[in-house]
């Protein structure tokens, strides 16, 4: 690739309009990004080597790879995925102190006796389901 300066690399150019229509986590699409750059970098230096032109070697590597109309909606699928995990284990980390802050709330008022008011039961209950709910989704994520 060393003919093509990098402002005019198609692979650059290919790469960087994949990487504007996707959204997720940064750095698992910096990571996705980067290997579809350094994939399309070797295949055009394999074109490179069996004697193509530079140029031509990267149009055909692309060409090979998928335009982004057809390559964005899979990459799109497991940056979505990441962002769901991602947001699932937030959920789950955050549940346990969640609940710690509602002990603490209803211990620290009047003494009803059991079972607590339900002022402290329903926020227990949904946290309880949320957490739930969050390590389910990390597991099919």
């Amino acid at each position: 690739m060393t003919a093509l300066s990098r402002q005019a690399d198609p692979i650059d150019a290919h790469v960087a309009e994949l990487s504007a229509v996707l959204h997720g986590p940064a750095r698992a699409k910096a990571r996705m990004v980067a290997e579809m750059r350094d994939g399309l970098a070797d295949a055009a230096a394999a074109h490179v080597a069996a004697g193509m032109a530079a140029e031509r070697a990267a149009r055909e590597a692309i060409r090979g790879f998928g335009t982004v109309e057809e390559v964005a909606p899979a990459c799109q699928h497991e940056l979505t995925m990441a962002q769901a995990r991602r947001t699932a284990a937030a959920v789950a980390l955050a549940a346990p102190l969640v609940m710690a802050c509602w002990y603490l709330i209803v211990s620290a008022g009047p003494d009803t006796g059991w079972p607590p008011p339900r002022t402290a039961l329903l926020p227990a209950g949904a946290t309880i389901a949320a957490a739930v709910l969050a390590t389910a989704a990390m597991a099919a994520t």
